[in-house]
């Protein structure tokens, strides 16, 4: 029993220390992620008062990094409340078109050309309340399962939000 009650101790310590450098590894973490969340203004901001027109695609490129500085950074701040303790689930309503478009920004700079993505959603679907970044997160993770399933590396990734009504099989 003292040798379980040691053993427990030091596993104790152990996760306390862990948690100490996970914090100042996501403080820090979150600091550099930080280039892309204010960076990318500062660039557009500099693009137009240089240039007469801003190429679309630079445009989309700067907005792609800052999303996902936003959700790095969000990430973090989960990550380090997990660590102290607290829940760190944040739910707000989220419009499924937002989703869509984030995981197309995703998916559309990193799936290979002989993919075809479409996304779409339907007239009135409803908000989802959701944590944003968990549930971007697990459609791309869903999305990449999909695109490793694809025979050949080629076809199409099709994702579709609507609202849809469940029921308890049996009632």
């Amino acid at each position: 029993e003292k040798e379980q009650l040691e053993a427990q101790s030091l596993r104790d310590n152990r996760l306390e220390i862990v948690g100490h450098t996970t914090t100042g590894f996501l403080h820090d973490l979150n600091n550099l992620l930080q280039i892309f969340v204010a960076g990318p203004e500062v660039l557009r901001k500099c693009l137009e008062d240089h240039f007469d027109t801003v190429p679309t695609e630079a445009m989309r490129i700067l907005s792609t990094m800052e999303s996902t500085g936003k959700r790095g950074a969000e990430m973090c701040r989960q990550l380090q409340a997990f660590v102290r303790g607290a829940n760190g689930v944040t739910r707000k309503a989220v419009a499924p078109e937002y989703l869509l478009t984030e995981l197309g920004a995703l998916l559309r700079n990193s799936f290979p050309k002989n993919i075809r993505l479409t996304f779409e959603t339907a007239p009135g679907t409803a908000d989802v309340q959701c944590n944003t970044t968990q549930i971007i997160q697990l459609l791309v993770n869903l999305a990449v399962n999909a695109r490793d399933a694809m025979a050949g590396g080629d076809g199409e990734l099709y994702v579709t939000a609507q609202n849809a009504k469940l029921s308890v099989y049996g009632r």
